[in-house]
């Protein structure tokens, strides 16, 4: 993100081992994408946030989507580059 202007400039990614097949999965990774996105889009309008906090956010949202599309609880490492 923009470490001035706190948007996107570049396209959110999201990895995965192990816990979806990447063919059954597009769904469940682009709804996590989007998920992410909303939670990076709330410190634009909210610049003092703390960037941990919107970390926390992600993991939350994505946490509860994933466990409720799969069952699963994987490991959810947000990471957030600030330039």
């Amino acid at each position: 993100i923009d470490k001035n202007t706190k948007e996107i400039i570049s396209q959110t990614d999201c990895q995965t081992r192990g816990f979806v097949y990447l063919k059954d999965s597009a769904h469940v990774i682009k709804h996590v994408i989007e998920l992410c996105e909303q939670a990076v889009g709330k410190l634009k309008d909210h610049p003092d946030t703390d960037v941990q906090e919107i970390r926390n956010a992600m993991r939350d949202a994505s946490m509860r989507y994933i466990t409720k599309e799969t069952g699963k609880k994987p490991v959810f490492i947000g990471v957030i580059i600030e330039v």
